[in-house]
């Protein structure tokens, strides 16, 4: 790890690797310190799950202040799989408060390995979470679509997963169409 850093403005670099299921890590970044939070310039950077490279495409930012966030240009792709960060405006005010994380066709496996070991879930899935207003009411709604999944070798299908969680309640909604599918995964 590399850091030099002069009037507010570091520039960051991070090169690790491991023969666990994150191989390798080459993340390089210009980070300004503002008044009211920080802007992150990534550069060139990439990271290595599970022996498939994952690059940075173009030269993502992204802002988080006290009342705005922004993301442009973040974007991670490996072959046909896609995860983009980038933020809307929100329904309830015009601030851009939204951040919304896309997925495209990304091998749920390849993940759910490095953070829950012991669950076998394979498949790809697409859709979208919204992280919404960050700094009032933050709640996240998530719409996903799961193809050729699969639960510890046992074929469930495709599922569509709406769902939301609202901070000022504390409460998650979920709709999933198939009950079945919810007691296999959950037992």
């Amino acid at each position: 790890m590399s850091i030099s850093s002069n009037n507010n403005i570091s520039s960051i670099q991070l090169n690790t690797g491991s023969n666990n299921a994150i191989n390798e890590i080459s993340l390089a970044a210009n980070v300004y310190n503002l008044d009211d939070g920080v802007k992150i310039n990534f550069l060139p950077s990439y990271f290595i799950l599970n022996d498939k490279k994952w690059n940075l495409e173009k030269e993502g930012e992204l802002v988080i202040r006290k009342n705005f966030t922004s993301a442009k240009n973040v974007k991670f792709s490996q072959g046909f799989q896609e995860i983009t960060v980038e933020t809307s405006k929100g329904i309830r005010d015009t601030t851009m408060n939204n951040l919304i994380v896309k997925l495209n066709k990304v091998n749920i496996g390849d993940f759910t390995s490095v953070f829950v070991p012991s669950l076998h879930v394979e498949g790809l899935v697409s859709g979208r979470v919204t992280m919404i207003n960050f700094y009032g009411d933050f709640s996240i709604a998530d719409s996903m679509k799961f193809e050729q999944l699969r639960y510890n070798g046992d074929s469930i299908g495709n599922v569509n997963l709406k769902g939301f969680y609202s901070g000022k309640t504390k409460k998650i909604y979920a709709s999933l169409p198939l009950r079945k599918t919810i007691n296999m995964i959950l037992m």
